[in-house]
């Protein structure tokens, strides 16, 4: 079940050398960002207070056919003023 149709992130970051990689890392984040505020619970015992889940053995991880459409955009944070003119 796709729980988000569109997914669009823009990240400032530095140069980048291979942008196909770049691009795939900031696509990837994006997902776990998704899979961290939908599927993460923290499950307590009423009784004993003991955490029921304090490891990844029952993690559910979104993968690409969960998020649907996403893009994603680089910054390299290079702002130049235009030159002035002559």
């Amino acid at each position: 079940m796709r729980v988000l149709p569109k997914l669009v992130a823009v990240q400032d970051c530095g140069r980048i050398i291979d942008l196909l990689t770049g691009r795939d890392q900031v696509r990837g984040a994006l997902i776990m960002g998704v899979c961290a505020a939908l599927h993460e619970e923290r499950i307590m015992d009423p009784v004993t207070g003991t955490l029921l889940n304090p490891d990844l053995e029952f993690y559910k991880l979104a993968g690409i056919a969960d998020v649907g459409e996403s893009s994603s955009s680089t910054h390299d944070g290079d702002v130049r003023a235009p030159a002035p003119a002559a």
